[in-house]
């Protein structure tokens, strides 16, 4: 399909007869699967397609001792979750909400499809939460079960909740039950296993019930508990399947390991619904038994999850990393997957880690390869698709190729944080056929917009999926009113779209909205769609009109007031203050006291960063700066002192601790030194780039650590936590 030719939705009339909004282009019969209709919940879609899947291998686990992956089969998983939906029917019947608190593992998907298929409320929760954020989720969901690995740091978080916490933190608080998995990081040594049975023993004293997972499997086997027994008692007690589907299947919380927002409610309905669409969007890729996907994000995540059960749909198989990043390239040569799924950070990682590779060549085979990357780039950007070149493919590309395996034909990437430049050049590198961009929202429960595998313009998140409409509205605190920009569709020559604006989203796995705790303890929750329906998802896009397809330009919550009723983007800023060689990462906030304030992590190399911020300036339409050069040498000097100063310090901390007060003295000097090189170069780029003087950086202030998930600046999605990070260094 020619990129001229791609045509992404149709434009139809609301019931007002005048806003228009934007709907797939598809036929009535490819509209709907009928899972509304079939199945109660995500454990009935399982059990359906499990069937027909039965023998081919689903969910791997990487055995630590072997370092290979280990595959249980859609059977295998099936007659689990059978198992242990019944235990939870029977032995846990009196409960209604169930937590979990485990990396990406068989056992989460086990549990997640008996909770759900038993009618209990799912809560899911990240790995390493911390326990103030621990309390406030038992306390607003009421959790009576939570389920997670059997590790001292676990049930050391757990001990301290309930004993150390005084009643007012504690006063809704409502745990029963204790579930633990084993731990499948590392063997035990005695020392550890007395330290877990102390701590057991200490969870038994504060009236904890304390169930192992394999104990619930050997309870099974005893009692003769009886799955269809189960399900005629459940379907006698219920009202009718529609009620069923209405009711809350989840509570999801949006936070990192350092914030925490109100938590969101998500129908059974609204799960199908988003698993169903994706399916449907998911069948142009044509995916079979014989594809493989690795997962790395957290499974937490409905996003991620949404689209594990969607590619099973197809026969996919799934393999879970053992961490974030640092295992990727060794889970990957072993796994050998087609699909993988790529955001901004974990594609920037990997493009840097092809460079240093290529860098560190010597300088007749870098320029080969280089040379190599560029006509491949030229073939690609004149005809749309990457063709074989067999030369260039057999000596680089293979090679590089094999970093992800070797047979990754698919990247499914996430829309935020992406450039062209990027993403081109990770599709180049690692000979990609196939990418397709996604958009969603925590609070749509899925994926609800994507691109085709055809189109060769990655800017873009396509159009919307199926059953999904979204439209364009203004905001008036941000001006868009005063940028009204229409255009005429080539379909309805009466029809006039809005160009601009913020989002909005109207479908049936839309959440069903925020969870409210009244003053009588009773859980309700507070609609987030407006009169009509439609969600405001917060982001700012625009409509292409020769696709029909949708660009993501910016967050609301992006824009700063720099005057009052004067708004710009601190993302447009940073994004023409970045091209500074000086600038790894820049964050751009106003501080009242001093005025537009930048952020800045100083890059860790001067080769690194080099290369990064050339390959910007050939994609960027901006203008650059002219006399950027001239601090070239004198950058490099800086950062070269800063970086092994730095270094230096941080070896000698690590042998002698006292030597704190003059290592902390050199880091200040280093600072004040490589300050002053980047306000000198953020002030040639704010002059030659022709500026406001309202864009103007006041003050900067060096950050001295990477963003990470560890220390809180990474959410769990690999996202900045723009708001904890602004919250920590204006203090």
């Amino acid at each position: 399909m020619e990129n001229n030719k791609l045509n992404y939705a149709s434009w139809v009339k609301n019931q007002d007869n005048d806003i228009k909004v934007l709907r797939r282009k598809c036929s009535g019969e490819e509209s709907s699967l009928e899972f509304i209709t079939k199945f109660d919940t995500i454990g009935g879609f399982f059990d359906y397609y499990s069937d027909i899947h039965m023998k081919l291998p689903f969910i791997g686990t990487k055995n630590n001792k072997t370092n290979n992956y280990e595959f249980s089969s859609f059977g295998d998983i099936k007659t689990k979750v059978n198992i242990i939906s019944s235990y939870i029917s029977t032995c846990l019947d009196h409960i209604s909400t169930i937590g979990i608190i485990s990396k990406n593992r068989e056992e989460y998907i086990v549990f997640q499809l008996s909770i759900l298929k038993s009618y209990k409320i799912l809560v899911p929760i990240y790995f390493d939460i911390d326990e103030e954020f621990l309390i406030n989720i038992l306390n607003e969901t009421k959790l009576e079960v939570i389920i997670l690995e059997y590790t001292s740091k676990n049930l050391t978080k757990i001990i301290n909740i309930i004993n150390e916490s005084s009643n007012d933190q504690m006063k809704n608080c409502e745990l029963k039950y204790v579930i633990l998995l084993e731990n499948t990081e590392s063997e035990e040594v005695e020392i550890q296993k007395l330290e877990l049975l102390h701590k057991l023993k200490s969870l038994e004293k504060i009236k904890l019930n304390v169930i192992h997972y394999k104990e619930m499997f050997i309870k099974y086997i005893k009692e003769n508990i009886k799955e269809d027994n189960k399900e005629d008692n459940k379907d006698n007690n219920s009202t009718n399947g529609i009620h069923k589907k209405q009711t809350i299947a989840s509570i999801n919380y949006k936070f990192g390991r350092k914030s925490l927002q109100k938590p969101i409610v998500l129908s059974h309905k609204a799960l199908l619904s988003s698993i169903e669409s994706l399916i449907i969007y998911l069948e142009h890729l044509n995916l079979s038994e014989n594809d493989s996907y690795y997962s790395y994000m957290p499974i937490s995540n409905t996003s991620e999850i949404t689209l594990i059960y969607a590619l099973a749909y197809f026969g996919v198989n799934t393999s879970f990393c053992t961490c974030i990043f640092q295992n990727i390239i060794e889970d990957v040569k072993v796994i050998k997957p087609t699909i993988f799924f790529g955001v901004s950070r974990i594609i920037n990682k990997l493009s840097c880690l092809v460079r240093n590779i290529i860098d560190k060549l010597d300088p007749s085979k870098k320029e080969f390869i280089n040379n190599g990357i560029k006509v491949k780039m030229s073939n690609y950007n004149d005809e749309g698709k990457l063709n074989d070149h067999q030369t260039f493919d057999k000596l680089i590309f293979n090679k590089i190729k094999s970093l992800l395996g070797g047979r990754v034909n698919l990247l499914l990437a996430d829309n935020d944080g992406l450039y062209d430049h990027t993403i081109n050049y990770f599709k180049i590198c690692f000979s990609i056929q196939n990418v397709i961009v996604l958009y969603g929202k925590t609070e749509t429960t899925s994926w609800i917009m994507g691109s085709y595998k055809e189109d060769s313009e990655l800017n873009h998140v396509g159009g919307p999926m199926t059953n999904v409409e979204i439209k364009l509205v203004d905001n008036e605190l941000l001006g868009f009113h005063n940028n009204n920009k229409y255009f005429i569709d080539n379909d309805d020559k009466n029809v006039c779209v809005k160009v601009y604006g913020e989002l909005c989203v109207k479908c049936d796995f839309v959440s069903e909205g925020v969870l409210i705790n009244n003053d009588h303890g009773e859980v309700t929750y507070k609609s987030l769609k407006d009169n009509e329906g439609y969600f405001h998802t917060g982001d700012i896009g625009y409509f292409c009109p020769s696709k029909n397809c949708l660009k993501i330009i910016d967050k609301i919550e992006n824009f700063i007031e720099i005057e009052p009723n004067k708004w710009i983007s601190s993302f447009d800023l940073e994004q023409r203050y970045s091209i500074s060689l000086l600038i790894d990462h820049i964050l751009i906030f106003m501080n009242k006291d001093v005025g537009l304030t930048a952020l800045i992590v100083a890059v860790n190399s001067v080769e690194k960063s080099n290369e990064e911020k050339a390959e910007k300036r050939r994609d960027s339409t901006k203008k650059q700066p002219k006399n950027e050069k001239n601090y070239n040498d004198k950058v490099e000097r800086k950062l070269s002192n800063f970086t092994s100063k730095t270094n230096k310090t941080n070896n000698s901390n690590n042998s002698n601790n006292s030597n704190n007060s003059s290592s902390n003295d050199i880091i200040k000097v280093c600072e004040i030194d490589i300050k002053d090189e980047i306000e000198n170069s953020l002030n040639v780029i704010f002059k030659d780039c022709n500026m406001k003087e309202s864009e103007r950086i006041k003050e900067v202030i060096i950050c001295p650590e990477n963003f990470t998930i560890e220390n809180g600046l990474l959410n769990h999605t690999l996202k900045i936590n723009r708001n904890e990070i602004i919250k920590k260094y204006l203090k």
